[in-house]
C-alpha cells in the first residue's frame, strides 16, 4: 500500500509529444483507465496538464484526491478524455472532444451541450 510520501505526482509540461490509451481489454480490470493515481496520494499536489499541441490522451484520467490543472491545449488529441479529480480547472484555450471509441470502456458524456459534472462522494 502506497502512503502519501510514496506517491508520485503528474505534470504534463510544454511541447511533449505524449500518447496515452487507456486499455480496452475487456477482462481487463483498468479498461478506460490511462492513468490512475493512489487514493493515498497528497491532496496539496496538482496534476497538471498543459501546452501540449502534439500529444493524444484517450481515456480516464484518475487523480481523486488533488486538483486538475488542464491548460492551453488547443491542439492535443483528446478523444474520449474523462477527468476524475478533487478539483478540475480548465484555462487559456482547452478543449475536450466527446467522442468514446466503440469498445473503449468508457462512454461519450451525455446532457445539456455536451457537458456533465458529477460529484462523487
Amino acid at each position: 500500500v502506497a502512503t502519501s510520501t510514496t506517491v508520485g505526482t503528474f505534470s504534463m509540461n510544454g511541447s511533449a509529444t505524449l500518447k496515452i490509451e487507456a486499455p480496452i481489454n475487456e477482462g481487463d480490470k483498468l479498461r478506460g483507465i490511462a492513468i490512475y493515481q493512489s487514493r493515498n496520494a497528497p491532496s496539496t499536489s496538482i496534476a497538471k496538464i498543459n501546452g501540449n499541441s502534439g500529444s493524444f490522451l484517450q481515456g480516464a484520467l484518475y487523480f481523486p484526491k488533488q486538483e486538475i490543472s488542464y491548460i492551453g491545449n488547443t491542439g492535443m488529441q483528446s478523444d474520449c478524455l474523462q477527468l476524475v479529480g478533487r478539483k478540475v480547472s480548465f484555462s487559456g484555450n482547452s478543449k475536450i472532444k466527446n467522442e468514446c471509441p466503440v469498445n473503449s470502456g468508457a462512454g461519450s458524456f451525455k446532457g445539456a451541450g455536451g457537458k456533465h459534472v458529477r460529484l462523487i462522494g
